[in-house]
């Protein structure tokens, strides 16, 4: 499989001063579909025979078939652990983002991990999440 190498060039106009016009050409780009910092490594790619991987993509595959089990064997609620100041603050702070739809509300069963948070006091009785 090779890559068809489509050359682009384009002249912008560019105004310097109002009344003075210059033109600028671009270097020609080849079009192969990548782009960014992949492009600047393509004739690395196509020594190691890189070049299909980086036109189709890749799938991130589980490296056991039991992963996607254990990760939900694992799944649990971790427990405020913190004052019963920081709690109400933190309780505070919660349902204020529920109600700027910051956050929403899931069922359990649709939680793949739960993100254990906690809240900073800061000066002036305030709270930083």
């Amino acid at each position: 499989m090779g890559i068809q190498n489509k050359i682009k060039e384009e002249t912008h106009t560019l105004e310097i001063s109002p009344r003075i016009l210059m033109e600028e050409t671009l270097q020609p780009q080849p079009d192969t579909g990548m782009g960014g910092k992949t492009i600047r490594y393509l004739e690395a790619w196509k020594l190691v025979k890189g070049v299909e991987f980086i036109q189709k993509g890749f799938f991130l595959l589980f490296k056991s078939e039991d992963s996607e089990k254990r990760l939900q064997e694992k799944l649990r609620i971790c427990p405020f652990s913190g004052s019963r100041e920081e709690e109400a603050a933190y309780t505070e702070k919660l349902e204020e983002e529920l109600r700027e739809n910051i956050i929403e509300q899931i069922h359990p069963e649709q939680a793949k991990w739960f993100n254990p948070t906690f809240i900073i006091p800061k000066p002036h009785q305030k709270w930083r999440k």
